[in-house]
């Protein structure tokens, strides 16, 4: 744990202490005052796609939460371009910790506390947008949903009970979203942790007064994909910039989320991110002609639906010599060359794409699955050593590598990776089950081995769930399967 965050312990015990102190045990539950965001140096706004503005990226959607915080005093619309609204609440006896982390807590100590792979998690990313709106940094909130089908959107019936079954809404978040009488579609307004909120397409938007904060996830793009020839990646990009251009919206920031980490987006449109700063960065690239490499980009997206192996190798080696340093670059190497079964140079690429960029070793796990799928748990137990060099706290990761060491019979080090596991702090809220799985774990490693012998079974947390790309994310049926496109 950094000292700033023990810092951040120590003013949170100090603010409960405050708020105690002194109350008798009839009195009502005290009203926690919390710190307040430090501002921005320079509030002033700009005319989104018209003037230059930097991308504040980040991996998780919590990532935006510094970024966000800087405005809160001017209570600026907040524009969410995503799949999912993020709303899944922080449990109750959380909310305390979070909403001061979210508050005072440096960018790292939010980005550890809200990863997927921490034992002591905080939030998981679903939850993320639930913070700032029950601390009413914004003046309302739109949620610009995406369709696959503008002429046919979901219909708000639909869209309203996947939000409660998801419990991204509340009943009486509901009851506000139909009123007395329950539009057919949207757009649609409510109260969402008592924001005001709307929910509508893109076209749709209300015209928003006053300063924004935009944040682009994404999920958006891939709610709005059908297939390359369809619905092309590059230009559902330009053509959703294009629209928002137009709204002729000012903006305070504009952030963005990828999900690659919590594997919500598969690592095959991350180039997204690097296509939408140099966009915003310069918005007259919006209306010229497609240059290299998004133009190769272009053709190697559309030419995977042809199965045009050699045509797509030779698209990404052009992008190579021109941007030999790009990480997508080397990534679309990778695939390309084990299409064509080379195999040892495949992973090469694969291995200069990390070393670039080191969210990429997200794809060492589906290699791991992979290989574990092909009867090869050594070759898995390999792929997740190269993730475990990149991400050395991440739990999944440990976890996994003890479980296959013991199906290879490396007792000695799958007892060494369980007790550096036991040592950490878990969450009681999202790994009620940990403690007592390594425990038992453990305790099997140290006995003699039985025939047959094998890991005790384990059911994953919701958390783990979530990191597997099965927790609720997403609205379903507004967009795709995950892994697409």
């Amino acid at each position: 744990m950094s000292k700033k965050f023990k810092s951040l312990s120590a003013l949170l015990s100090l603010f409960l202490l405050l708020c105690t102190f002194g109350c008798d045990r009839k009195a009502e539950a005290p009203v926690v005052l919390l710190p307040t965001p430090v501002p921005a140096a320079n509030n002033s706004t700009l005319s989104l796609l018209r003037e230059p503005i930097v991308l504040h990226r980040s991996e998780l959607l919590s990532g935006a939460l510094p970024v966000w915080r800087q405005y809160a005093a001017q209570k600026p619309t907040l524009l969410l371009l995503s799949n999912s609204p993020f709303t899944l609440p922080v449990p109750e006896s959380l909310r305390l910790e979070t909403d001061t982390l979210a508050i005072i807590g440096s960018a790292e100590e939010i980005a550890s506390r809200s990863h997927p792979g921490c034992s002591d998690l905080l939030f998981v990313p679903d939850m993320t947008l639930d913070i700032p709106l029950r601390l009413g940094w914004f003046k309302q909130f739109v949620w610009a949903v995406p369709t696959m089908d503008p002429e046919t959107p979901p219909q708000l019936e639909t869209l309203r009970d996947q939000m409660l079954a998801t419990g991204l809404i509340a009943n009486e978040e509901s009851v506000s979203i139909i009123g007395k009488t329950m539009p057919r579609a949207l757009p649609v307004s409510m109260e969402l942790r008592g924001t005001p909120t709307t929910l509508a397409l893109l076209d749709q938007l209300p015209v928003i007064d006053g300063p924004v904060v935009l944040h682009i996830d994404l999920s958006y793009f891939q709610g709005l994909y059908k297939s390359e020839v369809a619905t092309p990646v590059l230009g559902l990009v330009a053509q959703t910039l294009t629209t928002l251009r137009d709204k002729n919206i000012q903006v305070l920031a504009v952030t963005f989320s990828y999900g690659n980490l919590d594997s919500r987006i598969a690592l095959d449109v991350r180039f997204q991110g690097d296509l939408l700063a140099e966009l915003l960065a310069d918005p007259q690239v919006l209306s010229a002609p497609l240059a290299s490499p998004w133009k190769e980009q272009k053709d190697i997206l559309y030419l995977k639906d042809f199965f045009k192996k050699e045509m797509i190798l030779e698209r990404a080696k052009a992008q190579e010599s021109a941007f030999p340093a790009a990480p997508f670059v080397k990534f679309n190497l990778f695939r390309a060359e084990a299409e064509m079964n080379h195999g040892s140079l495949a992973l090469d690429y694969f291995a200069a794409a990390v070393k670039l960029d080191k969210v990429y070793a997200v794809g060492y796990l589906d290699l791991a699955d992979l290989a574990f799928n092909r009867n090869r748990p050594d070759e898995a137990l390999r792929m997740l050593r190269l993730a475990n060099v990149v991400w050395p706290e991440d739990i999944h990761i440990r976890l996994q590598m003890a479980q296959l060491a013991n199906q290879l019979g490396d007792r000695r080090t799958a007892l060494h990776l369980v007790e550096q596991l036991q040592a950490l702090t878990w969450s009681p809220i999202y790994y009620p089950e940990m403690p007592g799985y390594l425990q038992g774990f453990a305790k099997f490693l140290q006995e003699e081995p039985a025939p047959g012998a094998s890991t005790p079974p384990m059911q994953p947390s919701p958390a783990m769930k979530s990191k597997s790309g099965n927790g609720p994310n997403s609205v379903q049926g507004t967009g795709l399967p995950t892994g697409h496109p």
